[in-house]
């Protein structure tokens, strides 16, 4: 009877982890299929210039967390911030979400050289952004990351372009507030969920050190609001947030609301 216990735990946990890497390739083929590469200068909407309509001007950059991907109301953080800004102070929102599903840090970095997407930079009065997941998890070969040793160099070529991020926004804008949000681990309920734990912690660490370099660049951790009840917060892909997980990095961005509605005001 035992014996039997135990098989029925190991056939309920075996499916379990099929469940979640067919998902995770699923999730990573339709990116794949439907990542397009950043907009051309012709290709991205216009934002009105920035004048004295007393609107507050967000623009997004990144990958598919910030697109929303896996939110099935289609508005994700952003939107959910966006909603949360304009009840707080009753201004007009003009956002742009520029941001890619499959981005990656390279890719970001040669978007913000587009004159365009520098224009809209130089108006905002906050920008948000997502980026390093793609970087990491390698569209998909994330299972063949055994150690902190399988990502050095991978790590050390996305700090450099981070850091070429941080820089090129800082030149089009000085003064906006850059909420940079960190990643999370999809993979806490797997058996090598401790091994991604680690890596993706140190992960962060080494880019909230970058972020910490630049004037009004803000890192935001989200790690800890997936680590609890991870599946409760993802989509069926098991890799993107679902509306709540979405719902709950926006109710820790909109703390930091503030700082940005001082810069604004001031």
């Amino acid at each position: 009877m035992k014996g039997a216990a135990v098989k029925w735990v190991s056939l309920i946990s075996l499916l379990s982890t099929l469940l979640w890497i067919t998902g995770f390739f699923i999730a990573f083929h339709d990116q794949a299929a439907k990542h397009s590469p950043p907009p051309s200068a012709e290709g991205i909407p216009a934002m009105s210039p920035k004048g004295d309509d007393g609107a507050f001007r967000i623009v997004a950059l990144g990958d598919s967390l910030t697109r929303g991907t896996g939110d099935e109301t289609g508005k994700g953080y952003v939107g959910y911030l966006a909603d949360h800004i304009k009840k707080r102070t009753g201004k007009k929102i003009l956002l742009r979400n520029l941001a890619v599903r499959g981005m990656v840090s390279e890719k970001l970095l040669g978007q913000l050289r587009l004159s365009e997407v520098q224009r809209q930079i130089s108006d905002a009065d906050l920008i948000l952004m997502t980026i390093g997941g793609n970087d990491l998890f390698q569209k998909g070969k994330a299972l063949q990351i055994k150690s902190q040793k399988d990502v050095g160099p991978v790590e050390k070529k996305f700090l450099r372009h981070l850091d070429a991020i941080f820089r090129e926004i800082r030149k089009r804008n000085p003064n906006a507030y850059v909420f940079f949000i960190g990643l999370y681990n999809p993979f806490s309920d797997l058996a090598e969920g401790k091994t991604y734990s680690e890596i993706i912690r140190r992960w962060n660490f080494a880019a909230f050190e970058t972020a910490e370099k630049y004037p009004r660049v803000v890192a935001v951790p989200v790690f800890d609001l997936f680590e609890i009840d991870v599946n409760g917060f993802l989509n069926v892909d098991k890799f993107h947030p679902n509306a709540e997980g979405y719902r709950r990095i926006a109710q820790r961005l909109a703390s930091l609301v503030p700082l940005a509605e001082r810069k604004e005001s001031g």
